[in-house]
């Protein structure tokens, strides 16, 4: 940032960040894998509602 006299910085990963990066970076919003998902769904961005079922497991023994 201080290469380009930027007041505002956004650094984007797929991954979380490591504590070290949080406490050290000067970046005003650091933005995880977690966040990307939120911001694709808050915006719709490509996203198509689907609908999962999930199968009991057949051989639990229910007595």
């Amino acid at each position: 940032m201080d290469k380009y006299n930027a007041e505002f910085g956004i650094f984007i990963a797929t991954s979380d960040f490591t504590r070290g990066a949080i406490k050290g970076t000067r970046i005003n919003t650091l933005i995880n894998g977690d966040n990307i998902c939120d911001l694709v769904v808050k915006y719709q961005y490509y996203v198509k509602l689907i609908t999962t079922y999930k199968l009991d497991n057949f051989y639990k023994d229910k007595k």
